[in-house]
């Protein structure tokens, strides 16, 4: 029998306790495989992952083969919950083959395929499980959530409706379903589903996955006294992606005066936020009153950009790292005991205070500012290659997955543009981009790569890059934000009902930016034709105002004008 305060701890939820417990008897009992199992689940449990993973399968070790299945299958989940989909499928399918009638485990290995755009396979098993347990709200909704990867939402809410009819309090399926009902930009039972499961999860992450999702589609629908409060589950507080931060002072809070203290704002979440978020900027110097109190802690290769974009700021470089399961960031030569500070915040803090409505976006916002000489560097370049407008583009993201890969134009799809022959096309494409550069060449169709520039690490020469060229025209990534940014002419291909929209046709956080947006995530080749036709009357009137100015200027120049 197991000592009794290591099962009382688990039944209480006290996991610190109980994993303290089970490395005290396992210290003394090491090939006590059941103790070790309760090692892993409370390590699971603080969302320490990695450990829990690396017990599991120290726990496999020791077991005779064939492993028992049950401890495959938790192994499988945390291969899951740490996105590695190709192990995730391999362990759910010993599982499956072991027990063919385990229904969680055949809804598992369907999702771990639907990670990998292996859809075919994922409906294949899901319709043979389905054949002799139609009563399995699961296997229905998983049905659901691969056939909306495959864009189609309509079908999807079928099973997820179905799902919900035979178990009204399946949270997991009423959250897909009013995912699907955001993506057919019907907001208000989106947002109904939603609300109705909000608070029916019980793991830190789902909450926190759940709240956030809501908080963006009410922006979607410009509802952003909905959404702000919301908001706040961005910092997904109590599980594994909790960023902690190093301060000592209190955090702001909103309704809390800035005039006159000494504030540290960090930058937070992914690149492109950093830069979006830094529109807010502006209002916060406004109301500290003086530009020297802020402190600013930015993504390192955005600091010297900042640091010409606020001179009398001081901007520090951040630095993010896990130890024990524990994210924290801190920033390079920063010492709060040295440079004390009243009061700390995140740049989207004050978004419920500067933007309460979409109304209240500022009709200019261009922040950030390049380096002349650079600009001046790149106009040389690009006036060398030819007369002819240049226009910079950019297709795809760094990192590719199901999530992404839907909300981006295919490549295919960029042809209407490339074979234009009265532009002449850069690529600021980050990241390896030889296919598509190669394939565009066999067809002669060719794309120029700026020398000597890393356009993924060299962001404050890429900003001069954006602001000499005549347009930059991509999705809504760090460069196309960097380029708004700085008031470059930026065409930004976003996705249908993207939060940032928040209900508008426009871009409320760069007004001078235009936002393309097409009809659905299968309408790509229509948005692409309306940025060519776009395209089309820019050069027309720009040729239109030379004749009338006389010429003089090439079209280059007044398309940049």
């Amino acid at each position: 029998m197991k000592p009794d305060p290591l099962t009382d701890s688990i039944a209480a939820g006290d996991w610190a306790r109980a994993e303290a417990l089970a490395r005290a008897h396992l210290s003394l009992k090491p090939d006590d495989m059941e103790v070790r199992r309760y090692l892993a689940l409370a390590l699971e449990r603080q969302n320490r992952l990695p450990e829990a993973f690396d017990t599991y399968q120290d726990l496999l070790a020791r077991l005779s083969s064939p492993p028992p299945s049950d401890i495959v299958h938790d192994l499988a989940r945390l291969a899951f919950r740490l996105d590695q989909m190709d192990m995730a499928e391999k362990l759910y399918r010993f599982v499956v083959q072991a027990e063919p009638d385990n229904v969680a485990a055949i809804a598992g290995l369907a999702a771990s395929q639907r990670q990998q755009m292996k859809y075919d396979a994922a409906i294949d098993g899901l319709k043979a499980a389905l054949a002799t347990h139609p009563e399995d709200s699961e296997l229905w909704n998983v049905l659901g959530t691969v056939v909306n990867a495959q864009n189609d939402p309509y079908t999807a809410l079928t099973f997820f409706d179905e799902a919900l009819r035979l178990d009204p309090d399946n949270h997991q399926a009423r959250f897909h379903r009013g995912i699907a009902h955001a993506e057919l930009g019907d907001f208000d039972s989106s947002l109904s589903d939603l609300f109705a499961c909000i608070d029916g999860f019980s793991d830190p992450s789902n909450i926190a996955s759940v709240r956030l999702t809501t908080a963006q589609i009410a922006l979607c629908a410009g509802k952003t006294d909905i959404a702000w409060p919301l908001y706040e589950a961005r910092h997904k507080t109590g599980t594994a992606m909790e960023v902690h931060y190093p301060f000592t002072a209190p955090r702001w809070q909103p309704g809390k005066s800035l005039a006159g203290k000494r504030l540290f704002v960090s930058a937070e979440q992914g690149l492109g936020d950093e830069i979006l978020f830094g529109t807010l900027l502006p209002d916060v110097i406004r109301d500290l009153g003086d530009e020297s109190l802020l402190n600013l802690g930015v993504e390192p290769r955005l600091v010297s950009l900042f640091q010409r974009s606020f001179p009398s700021a001081k901007v520090y470089a951040h630095r993010t790292r896990r130890e024990d399961g524990r994210i924290s960031r801190h920033f390079d030569g920063f010492d709060e005991a040295q440079t004390p500070i009243d009061q700390w915040a995140l740049m989207a803090d004050f978004c419920a205070t500067y933007r309460p409505t979409p109304a209240d976006f500022p009709a200019h916002n261009a922040y950030l500012k390049p380096d002349p000489a650079r600009i001046e560097h790149w106009q040389a370049w690009l006036n060398s290659l030819d007369n002819r407008p240049k226009v910079g583009i950019l297709w795809k993201s760094l990192k590719t997955d199901i999530i992404r890969e839907r909300y981006y134009s295919p490549f295919d799809d960029w042809e209407i543009l490339l074979k234009r022959d009265d532009i002449t096309v850069i690529s600021l494409q980050y990241g390896d981009a030889r296919a598509e550069l190669d394939a565009a060449a066999a067809r002669g169709l060719p794309i120029i790569t700026p020398p000597d520039i890393d356009l993924k690490d060299d962001l404050d020469d890429l900003c001069a890059l954006t602001c000499a060229l005549d347009l930059t025209l991509g999705p809504a990534n760090a460069t196309t934000n960097i380029a708004a940014a700085a008031g470059a002419r930026t065409w930004i291909i976003t996705s249908p009902n993207n939060w940032v929209q928040m209900g508008q046709v426009h871009h409320p956080w760069y007004p001078a930016a235009t936002a393309f947006m097409p009809r659905d995530l299968t309408s790509w080749d229509e948005v692409m034709a309306r940025v060519d036709q776009a395209l089309t009357a820019l050069i027309n009137s720009s040729r239109h105002q030379r004749r009338g100015q006389g010429g003089g200027a090439t079209a280059q120049e007044k398309l940049r004008s």
